[in-house]
């Protein structure tokens, strides 16, 4: 039986939502891609971008098809509604970023949120950074939904495949932290990893087994209602 995998990443160091995340970073994902062929297929799936106009899906494929030759790999675009059929088998799966809420409710709609669950269960390694890392736990700091009082980032119910929440951005957004510390004092959410841009963390059956970083000065840890305890992180 295959280990499940889960190696989110907090964000993108880009300009641009289809900027992919650091070369280093993808290396290392690609080091536990389900196939032992010289070119895995990692599956882009980007539902958010025909709902809320985020993201030009084409854009999103041209700038990863940028780095083939370089990773010695290739990107497909996936369609959500063919998804998880057998028609796109893919040896990692990436989820971009994008709008939460929308990715949530119309995933939920479709049915594509147990795909999701499924692919993961059965082994093939997921990745995901900002709403793509953030949408696999129970609850998650996002802009897609308003916050508590004086505060700029809300706290959503994502899709629960991992226990606790998940902060992205956590380093050019700090907000987000004492945003979610907030909400931890009314409700108990645990545990709450919060990850900056491109910062990696590795989990191996729901335990987080490391975290790696492509610049200086990362931000990763463990967010309480009262402290932030840090994990430590490998530079690449």
């Amino acid at each position: 039986m295959r280990d499940r995998l889960f190696l989110p990443v907090g964000g993108t160091g880009g300009g641009s939502v289809a900027t992919p995340f650091d070369v280093p970073l993808w290396k290392e994902v690609l080091r536990y891609a389900r196939t032992s062929e010289n070119l895995p297929r990692v599956g882009l799936l980007a539902t958010p971008s025909r709902l809320t106009g985020q993201i030009d899906p084409q854009e999103l494929l041209l700038n990863h098809k940028s780095l083939e030759d370089g990773l010695g790999c290739s990107f497909i675009l996936l369609d959500d509604a063919s998804f998880g059929q057998g028609k796109e088998d893919v040896d990692i799966l990436c989820i971009t970023c994008g709008n939460t809420q929308a990715a949530r409710d119309e995933w939920r709609r479709t049915g594509c949120e147990e795909k999701i669950r499924h692919s993961y269960e059965r082994g093939i390694p997921v990745t995901g950074y900002s709403a793509g890392f953030i949408l696999f736990y129970e609850w998650a700091s996002t802009d897609s939904v308003p916050g508590p009082e004086g505060a700029t980032y809300g706290v959503m119910p994502c899709m629960g495949i991992l226990q606790g929440g998940a902060v992205p951005h956590a380093d050019t957004q700090p907000a987000r932290l004492s945003d979610f510390q907030k909400v931890l004092t009314e409700k108990e959410i645990s545990p709450v990893l919060a990850l900056g841009e491109e910062v990696l963390a590795v989990y191996r059956n729901e335990r987080v087994e490391r975290v790696l970083s492509s610049k200086p000065n990362p931000v990763a840890g463990w967010l309480e209602k009262d402290k932030f305890t840090p994990i430590p992180t490998i530079f690449l």
